[in-house]
């Protein structure tokens, strides 16, 4: 038998324990995010992870071992094939974060250009940890570029499982053959890369995909600014509104049943609904049958509702926030508007232009942080 390899064996159960490391830090990252929510994919994922990886590093320490009973006082030869990481490999950090920029560009309704930075800063501190600085502390004891490209990998896994979910249908767990298959891929492309073809090239292939998937993203928010280009003050309601006043001013309910269709369209499916409807024509409401969105999505509808109009004002979220031309005009009779809703998503431009509220603000730049992190459960545009 070969001791020289086996004498190698550290450099095989190392990276695989600095990874469990990194599936339980995450796990109690997540765990400390959410304070007792439910399950996401992210979550499962790295619990499932670590497990297999500790399994995996005690067969290898068995195998080894026992099997082929090593001497207990062998020295153990490491050999460091990054001993002294170059300022240059900072670059592999764009990898996890190119679907983070993604993210960011196709979110700009509800981020600033501060908050798109801080975020993406956060992202970049993240990867820094992982792909630089844990595997320069831990060079003297295995490979520092083995351990910078498992760093990549994970990382990489972290931040573009959101996409992942989005595009595979995922719910609170994801496909473990899947996630493996990239987290592996990665490693070993990029090590290939790396030890075959060059640094210098693996790097500047790093940095070609970090630059042509960001500048993919631009016509989003292009065609998104045509779709949402702002609208004349003189909106035709507040034009035959004029100077007139109400004569009274009852108050007013607007109820909105977010992806809830009319009952005429559930008695297609054998559903009868009619019972919910007669409550509310029995407690005064209005119902507008044979009314159906007029945007696929709840914010681009609320919005134009808001501004009795096919366009609004401003960005997506703004009459949805309160300041369409509807709550303008209700503000201006002396109406108090009151937004209550089930989460502050039609609010995340920044504020809530209704004179109360609910609930509460949560800042768009942590929120956003949390929902990359538990793979978008928070509404993200992909």
């Amino acid at each position: 038998m070969n001791f020289t390899r086996v004498a190698r064996l550290p450099q095989i159960v190392v990276p695989l324990l600095v990874t469990v490391l990194y599936s339980l830090s995450f796990s109690h990252l997540l765990s400390w995010l959410l304070q007792g929510d439910v399950a996401n994919v992210n979550a499962v994922f790295v619990d499932n992870l670590w497990k297999l990886l500790l399994l995996a590093a005690a067969g290898l320490y068995l195998l080894f071992f026992v099997f082929f009973k090593i001497q207990k006082n062998r020295t153990f030869a490491f050999e460091n094939s990054v001993k002294k990481l170059n300022g240059s490999d900072c670059l592999f950090i764009l990898l996890p974060l190119t679907p983070v920029v993604q993210y960011v560009l196709n979110n700009q309704d509800i981020l600033s250009v501060l908050s798109s930075f801080r975020v993406i800063g956060f992202f970049a501190a993240f990867s820094v940890v992982l792909i630089v600085v844990i595997p320069a502390l831990l060079s003297v004891v295995s490979s520092g570029r083995i351990l910078m490209f498992i760093g990549m990998a994970f990382s990489f896994t972290i931040t573009n499982m959101a996409s992942l979910t989005a595009h595979s249908k995922w719910f609170e767990r994801g496909d473990l053959v899947i996630q493996l298959g990239l987290l592996i891929s990665i490693f070993v492309v990029g090590l290939l890369l790396y030890n075959h073809v060059g640094k210098k090239l693996t790097r500047a292939i790093i940095v070609l995909y970090f630059v042509a998937n960001s500048i993919n993203s631009l016509p989003f928010i292009t065609e998104r600014g045509k779709d949402f280009a702002p609208i004349p003050i003189d909106n035709k309601m507040v034009e035959l509104v004029g100077e007139r006043m109400p004569l009274t001013t009852p108050d007013i309910f607007f109820l909105i049943y977010d992806a809830y269709v009319p009952n005429e369209t559930m008695l297609g499916y054998g559903i009868d609904n009619s019972a919910q409807e007669g409550y509310l024509t029995g407690a005064g409401f209005q119902l507008y049958p044979q009314t159906y969105s007029i945007s696929a999505n709840t914010v681009g509808t609320i919005s134009r509702v808001f501004s009795v109009s096919r366009s609004f004002y401003g960005e997506p979220r703004t009459a949805a926030s309160g300041d369409g031309a509807v709550q303008r005009l209700l503000q201006s009779f002396g109406y108090k508007t009151y937004g209550i809703f089930w989460s502050d998503y039609l609010f995340q431009n920044g504020c809530s232009h209704y004179d109360y509220s609910f609930p509460d603000l949560i800042d768009p730049q942590w929120l956003f942080v949390k929902a990359v992190l538990i793979n978008g459960r928070i509404p993200l545009r992909i």
